[in-house]
Order: C-alpha cells, then structure tokens, then sequence
C-alpha cells in the first residue's frame, strides 16, 4: 500500500541495509529522534516507492516497544507543583514555629534588639579591608609562583624531574 502523504515523524540515520528474500530486507537505524507531537503516532506499515533504486519498492513496520505515550501532563506543571508545595510546607512551619511557641518569638524578638546594638563597619573601612585582603592575595601568589619556580629549579639539577 502506497503512503498517498508524505508524514514526517522525525529523523533516523539508516546504518545498513541487508537485502533478503521476496524482495524484503533489514534495515539497522539509529539516532531515531521523532518529533514531539508526532511520538503518539504508531504506525504498523509504510512504504516509499523507488527509496532502494532499481524501481523496487522500501516497507517497513513500525513498532514501539511501550516507551512513547501520550505524557499525562507538562514538566511545567510538574515543576510548579513541586516548589509551591516547598513554599506551602515552609509558610505552615514558619507559622507553626512562630505561632504556637512563644519562646521563639521572645528569641527573634532578644535578636533584633542584640542586631541594633551592634557596631557596624563603613563603607569606607569595609573598601580599605578588601584592598589589603586583595593586594596581600596577590603578594602571596607571586611568591609562592617564585618559590616553586626554585623548586622546579632544583629538583631538575637533582634529576628528580626531567
């Protein structure tokens, strides 16, 4: 039976062909990648006239061995279902640990009024920190390249490397 449409699943790179009796043959796939809204579909027989040459005709069954169906719902869903049940849990429990004990709510309260009387840094004092973290960073680095480049150095003299 002759395709009168062309249908196009998806893309499969065709390894070899083995011509057998009766005008039937093997033909080894792979790479196989159909298109998404077409991985439902399960055809049983297709044929393309004159795809062998010689004017002889190329069949072949489709099968799926169960993998394909037809997807209950997107990942997007699935995805958004599972952080707003994170956000759900997490918003019970905060309410739960703040509501029904009272003394975590004295110890956040006790922890603002420990964070006011803290002595913050500036931003200037916080500028000069990092610039001497990041100079004496970079000093190390050039003296420990130095260093082993001595120890290249001498264990070459030594023979230890080559």
């Amino acid at each position: 039976t002759a395709v009168a449409e062309d249908v196009i699943m998806g893309t499969a790179t065709i390894d070899s062909y083995t011509p057998g009796e009766n005008e039937k043959g093997a033909i080894i796939v792979s790479n196989i990648h159909l298109d998404p809204d077409r991985s439902m579909v399960e055809v049983r027989r297709v044929e393309y006239p004159d795809m062998i040459g010689g004017g002889q005709s190329f069949g072949a069954e489709v099968q799926h061995n169960g993998a394909f169906g037809i997807p209950a719902f997107d990942v997007i869903y699935l995805q958004a279902a599972v952080a707003g049940t994170i956000l759900l849990l997490g918003s019970i429990g905060t309410y739960l640990f703040v509501g029904s004990i009272p003394k975590s709510v004295d110890f956040l309260i006790a922890t603002d009024g420990e964070m006011k009387k803290v002595n913050w840094s500036t931003r200037k004092e916080i500028q000069g920190s990092t610039a001497v973290v990041v100079i004496a960073s970079f000093l190390l680095a050039i003296m420990i390249f130095f260093v082993d480049l001595g120890f290249q150095q001498i264990f070459r003299a030594v023979g230890v490397l080559q």
